[in-house]
């Protein structure tokens, strides 16, 4: 775990991996720190918003950094389903540059299953993990 100034009023805590990221950014929900303000998660980073009035960078690092995530499992979602047409214009490309055939990327991808990381730059944008990892 790093700790990075974002700004006066913010840090960017630096994980791992999305399951170290998810298990931090859960246990701040669960237990929050007094001052945070807000906690918007990414890929591999949290990005701290907190009022330096409440506590300071060095403080809440300290805090941050003495919660335990290791072995944190997170409860299933729920499952939805998504109907997806295959009709790309790159689909063709994908498949060649994959050495598979069209039908076979299809197959891969609709044969996963993939959890919503976090949420986006747009409404409703998400970033996915896991899938077939071709």
């Amino acid at each position: 775990m790093r700790f990075y100034p974002a700004n006066l009023d913010a840090l960017l805590v630096e994980l791992s991996n999305l399951d170290e990221t998810l298990a931090l950014f859960e246990s701040l929900q669960q237990m929050p720190i007094f001052g945070v303000e807000e906690i918007v998660p990414a890929a591999r980073t949290l990005l701290v918003h907190f009022r330096p009035s409440a506590i300071g960078f060095e403080a809440l690092a300290a805090q941050i950094a003495s919660r335990d995530i290791r072995g944190s499992a997170r409860e299933p979602g729920k499952l939805i389903e998504i109907p997806v047409h295959y009709n790309g214009e790159d689909l063709a490309d994908v498949a060649r540059e994959l050495d598979i055939s069209v039908d076979e990327v299809i197959k891969r991808h609709t044969g996963s299953d993939y959890n919503v990381a976090f949420c986006g730059f747009a409404p409703g944008f998400a970033y996915l993990s896991g899938g077939a990892g071709f």
